[in-house]
């Protein structure tokens, strides 16, 4: 499966997916993640994937191509980024 592996591991420990009314982790990854991502048109998936690997806030006029001076503009609260991704299924 391409499933993201932490991502997989962490609702497996959980067991989210049960609440879902999914059966079992197989269930859930067959039934909700091949579901969402084989409706989606590849071309999309493939423009994401290249922002995801790509994107930089560097490149943000004013930081003179610096992701560390576009990093420490940031004015954010830290989170749980597994429990994010709990939440966000």
């Amino acid at each position: 499966m391409a499933a993201h592996k932490g991502l997989i591991k962490e609702l497996d420990v959980v067991q989210k997916w049960r609440e879902l009314g999914y059966t079992s982790l197989e269930d859930f990854l067959v039934g909700f993640w091949e579901g969402f991502f084989l409706e989606r048109d590849p071309n999309n998936l493939l423009t994401m994937l290249s922002t995801w690997a790509n994107g930089n806030i560097g490149k943000t006029p004013g930081f003179d191509g610096s992701l560390e001076k576009a990093l420490a503009c940031i004015k954010a609260r830290l989170c749980n980024i597994r429990l994010f991704y709990i939440v966000l299924l």
